[in-house]
């Protein structure tokens, strides 16, 4: 399903809104930035491996594209998106004025680092995409997803074996320098850090979910990646 924003279309408010990392198709051209998540294959994949899902709770909305394209599907009725930076969120809120059927979406402020998921209660699943390796402490992020769920989609950067000069308690990776507050690409803290592919199974595993499946692994221009199905 390709999305495109159709009729009249505020596009001054846009671009007053940027710079933009998502773009959009409004009118027949592409507008925003160079990355189309409305139309992201793991959202795709996200839906064909959690079909039966009602409530998700995603750990960092960005500028809404990813929200905005599970609130399509029929069957889901609450989505919670959370996002660290408050102009993200306004992008978030802006392009979902566009798009059917966002009353779904609530778009709220939070620190992954600090905030305790439970107050926003239980989901049937949780959806963390780009946010895992951007923690100064992945291990206490799982432990808060385990907490309110029984189904994660994870899609990750991993540290290579050869590369893992550090350890956080009992798991093995390396340290990432993360950027400011201007990158909405970057985490919350100085620094993060980036577990082997083993560490994160078996943190996976210790924190209850004991049926993690490996999706796709694969190279990529920052580090390789796992995507993974995990339930419990």
């Amino acid at each position: 399903m390709t999305f495109s924003i159709e009729g009249d279309f505020p596009l001054e408010e846009f671009e007053s809104l940027g710079p933009w990392i998502s773009s959009f198709e409004c009118g027949g051209r592409t507008i925003g930035g160079d990355a189309d998540l409305i139309n992201d294959w793991r959202i795709q994949l996200f839906k064909e491996t959690f079909p039966d899902v009602r409530t998700v709770l995603e750990l960092g909305s960005l500028e809404g594209s990813h929200s905005i394209s599970m609130a399509q599907v029929p069957k889901i009725e609450r989505i919670v998106s959370l996002e660290l930076r408050d102009y993200s969120i306004e992008k978030a809120s802006f392009m979902s004025r566009f798009f059917k059927n966002t009353e779904k979406i609530d778009f709220i402020q939070a620190d992954l680092e600090e905030e305790e998921l439970d107050k926003f209660g239980r989901f049937d699943c949780v959806l963390c995409i780009g946010v895992l390796y951007h923690m100064k402490d992945p291990r206490r992020l799982v432990e808060k997803i385990a907490g309110i769920t029984d189904r994660c989609f994870i899609w990750t950067h991993f540290c290579e074996e050869e590369k893992a000069d550090s350890t956080l308690g009992n798991y093995r990776g390396r340290w990432w320098e993360e950027g400011d507050w201007s990158d909405p690409l970057s985490g919350a803290k100085d620094r993060s850090f980036w577990m082997t592919k083993d560490s994160i199974l078996d943190l996976l595993k210790g924190k209850g979910f004991e049926d993690v499946e490996v999706l796709r692994e694969g190279p990529h221009r920052w580090g390789p990646v796992l995507t993974l199905r995990c339930g419990k």
